[in-house]
């Protein structure tokens, strides 16, 4: 009787285990579904990995953050039109940050490495193909993870966990000196 409870006690703590190891694994097995996909140019598998709203939120928080430091740093306090600013600003950005956060302009960002504001859906020519096995991902917390490409200034990609096994890109970060660039 007693057998019988260790290997119950055994068998139910084996699962456990597993079950946390594939579920802490799971952004790595996502992040290779994302990776071919990308590879393959196919926008509508790697919109399957993206939460668009809260990935359009993140983008227009992050671009209306370097448009009013870009104002103020060209002498906004002074200058009575730079209170029109903020909404002629979100004028500007809404069409941009739809562009951008579109299966294609997605596909580009990540292929790319990089969130390009001008072109938001043109690759970078080259070998932006081969760049996509160059990421790395680290834990924030057990529901978020940051995948960057092992570039200098590459942007963060903010995945969320959707599920127990399932992962979503929801938000990014961009390098505050390349977001100076675009």
């Amino acid at each position: 009787m007693q057998r019988k409870h260790i290997v119950i006690t055994a068998a139910a703590v084996a699962l456990a285990a597993l079950l946390a190891a594939t579920s802490y694994a799971s952004p790595y097995w996502n992040l290779y579904r994302l990776r071919d996909a990308v590879a393959a140019h196919d926008a509508d598998a790697v919109a399957e990995h993206v939460d668009f709203p809260a990935l359009r939120e993140s983008v227009k928080t992050q671009m209306m953050l370097v448009m009013n430091e870009r104002a103020a740093s060209a002498g906004g306090a002074d200058n009575p039109f730079m209170a029109l600013a903020p909404a002629l600003m979100a004028a500007i950005a809404n069409p941009l940050i739809d562009a951008m956060v579109s299966p294609a302009g997605v596909t580009a960002m990540l292929e790319n490495g990089e969130v390009n504001i001008a072109r938001p859906s043109a690759p970078v020519p080259g070998d932006a193909g081969k760049r996509t096995s160059d990421w790395s991902l680290r834990y924030r917390n057990w529901s978020k993870v940051v995948v960057t490409m092992n570039v200098p200034g590459s942007a963060g990609f903010v995945f969320r966990r959707d599920g127990l096994w399932s992962w979503k890109l929801a938000a990014l970060e961009v390098p505050r000196d390349a977001s100076r660039k675009n």
